[in-house]
């Protein structure tokens, strides 16, 4: 059999028992219950059980156990987010707290309940609610409250034709009414109860608690026969009265003594003294083993305090000791970040150096080249011309070729000597070298310059730009095939941008493996710019972008 199964039906044994009032009985087999309940069945369920576990110890007089049946009860409820469930605990705990005599916290939980039992629509937990609600009135003396709580359940319940509850309430309605002087209301609830009492099975709880109001009512009306009559039936069902026994013997015994029945009644007097120092001394017995067990409980509860200390500071300590680790390994990762930070920096400012060396040896080496040219090469030329031109008209032709040659080495000549910037800005030099540049008839070049902040480009970063657009125009006239190319100048907020675009067939070659392509990068990364180098057969772009102090 499943757990969830023997859970159920073990509940169920225990209600019986408890609607029996064997208490005892109902205890043990709620406690089998909870066991094989646990963890099996639905949160709602569990609640429920917990409920009727807690009525159980309540009868039994364990109103601690109950008090945390209930709570445990309360936790499932609101997990299971069932109302009907979180009502019908929060109506027992009401019923518990009323019985302790913490009438206020009686109120607030039988308030709470017929909220909740609001919600769920669950008329008959906020019909309960509402009784408990009474029933702390009349405890507390307001009697009005309590008679108008109370009539108002009992026709509710009435309509309903709801046996239970009109039960739970009418003893407190025969009560409150026969303390208001209301005779006739007292007489019809009386009525009422009685004919409530005997469908009761016999023996029941309900029925003994309409009795004892009962007897209560006909000693206050000095019926006395009537009242003896009433009690011996409760006598007869000792274990199901809500009352002290040696209470039902005084009671007993004032009715023989107002019937002159002195030495009858001087028994019963004599019974419940000794019955209530018997109680009273099994009382003092329980409460000194309570004691004796909350001191032990208290003990434990001191060492195992103890012990969470001591755990606590060894957690503590360990908590500092990792934390010290981690700031220590997280100040080496920080200094070795910046160690490697540096490296690169420095790496990177040894390539700029390298790259600087390298443009400046290569300058040297074109002034030198180009110095060579021009009065070397170009002089040899000249003579050479004017020799044929001595000789016969037949080699005019070479003599034409001649001169070609000795304008454009005079212009490579030209191209290859460093530009000057002491007496021309950047925009101002390029503008002039697109001009006079020789390039085929089929190809036209544009040049546009934007921005006044041409003073602030440093001369270093003026004769690189100047050479990478000597590049990149020479590609273009070379090897491009264009009609159109343009060159764009920029110089404004602190940003400097080159742009060269063509229209022509482009190269296949990319990046660092094309030499001009690699000499343009190694100038860009001379003066920390960004240089950024594409072609398809739609064209090629170069661009270079670097900043410049604003003065």
């Amino acid at each position: 059999m499943a757990d969830s199964t023997a859970g159920y039906l073990y509940a169920e044994i225990s209600v019986s028992y408890s609607m029996k009032g064997n208490m005892k009985q109902s205890l043990a087999y709620g406690q089998k219950a909870m066991q094989y309940s646990q963890g099996n069945i639905d949160p709602e369920s569990f609640a429920i059980l917990c409920g009727n576990m807690g009525i159980s110890y309540r009868r039994m007089g364990m109103n601690d156990s109950a008090a945390v049946c209930y709570q445990r009860g309360i936790q499932e409820a609101l997990k299971s987010s069932s109302k009907e469930a979180l009502a019908y605990l929060q109506n027992n705990l009401s019923v518990l707290y009323c019985e302790m005599g913490r009438h206020s916290e009686s109120l607030n939980y039988a308030r709470k309940a017929i909220q909740n039992a609001s919600l769920a629509g669950d008329t008959i937990e906020m019909l309960s609610g509402m009784a408990n609600e009474g029933i702390c009135y009349a405890y507390k003396q307001d009697l009005n409250k309590a008679a108008q709580l109370l009539s108002a359940v009992y026709t509710k319940a009435d309509s309903l034709d709801f046996t239970p509850l009109k039960l739970k309430v009418i003893n407190y309605l025969i009560s409150v009414y026969r303390d208001l002087g209301n005779s006739q209301a007292t007489d019809n609830y009386l009525q009422l109860g009685t004919q409530l009492a005997q469908n009761c099975p016999p023996g029941s709880i309900a029925a003994m608690g309409i009795y004892e109001a009962r007897l209560n009512t006909e000693i206050t009306r000095k019926q006395y026969s009537q009242a003896l009559k009433t009690a011996e039936l409760l006598e007869q069902n000792t274990q199901m009265l809500t009352m002290p026994q040696h209470k039902l013997l005084r009671l007993q015994a004032t009715c023989l003594a107002a019937l002159g029945h002195y030495a009858q009644a001087y028994h019963k007097e004599t019974q419940a003294n000794a019955l209530e120092d018997s109680v009273n001394h099994a009382e003092l017995k329980k409460q000194l083993s309570e004691f004796s067990i909350r001191f032990r409980t208290k003990e434990k509860e001191l060492e195992i305090s103890r012990l969470q200390q001591a755990q606590a500071v060894q957690q503590s300590w360990a908590a500092i000791i990792v934390a010290l680790l981690v700031a220590i390994i997280a100040a080496l990762m920080i200094v070795l970040i910046r160690f490697r930070q540096k490296r690169k920096m420095a790496a990177k400012q040894t390539k700029i150096d390298l790259s600087k060396r390298y443009i400046e040896g290569m300058e040297k080496e074109r002034e030198r080249f180009a110095r060579e040219l021009h009065d070397g090469a170009c002089n040899e030329l000249l003579a050479i011309g004017l020799t044929l031109r001595n000789d016969n008209a037949g080699i005019q032709q070479a003599i034409t070729h001649v001169s070609k040659l000795r304008e454009e080495l005079r212009h490579l000549s030209h191209e290859m000597m460093p530009p000057s910037f002491q007496y021309a800005q950047i925009n101002e030099l390029l503008a002039y070298y697109i001009d006079t540049l020789l390039k085929p008839d089929t190809l036209h070049i544009s040049f546009t310059a934007e921005g006044n902040d041409w003073k602030c480009i440093s001369p270093n970063v003026a004769a690189q730009t100047y050479r990478i657009t000597q590049e990149a125009i020479g590609n273009v006239v070379r090897h491009s095939q264009a009609t159109h190319a343009e060159v764009q100048l920029t110089c404004h907020d602190g940003m400097f941008c080159l742009t060269i675009t063509d229209n022509g067939i482009g190269t296949e070659n990319s990046g660092r493996h094309n030499g001009g392509v690699r000499s343009m990068h190694e100038r860009a990364e001379s003066i920390n710019a960004q240089f950024k180098w594409s072609s398809s057969h739609l064209g090629t772009k170069v661009e270079l972008k670097t900043t410049y102090a604003i003065p």
